[in-house]
């Protein structure tokens, strides 16, 4: 019972992760790894990728 907690953080990590790379791909992102550096330095870009801003 003790591995539930963890096993579901890494399954909702993994989902993350997904989503990311998917959010990307439907954006037409060729390089996944250059956008992915380039959206963790500014916290809107990946809001506004998924139009939530």
């Amino acid at each position: 019972m003790s591995d539930l907690p963890t096993a579901l953080f890494v399954e909702g990590g993994q989902a993350a992760r997904n989503l990311a790379i998917g959010a990307l791909g439907m954006n037409g992102t060729t390089n996944i790894a250059a956008a992915l550096r380039r959206n963790a330095r500014d916290p809107r870009r990946p809001l506004a990728l998924l139009g939530l801003t």
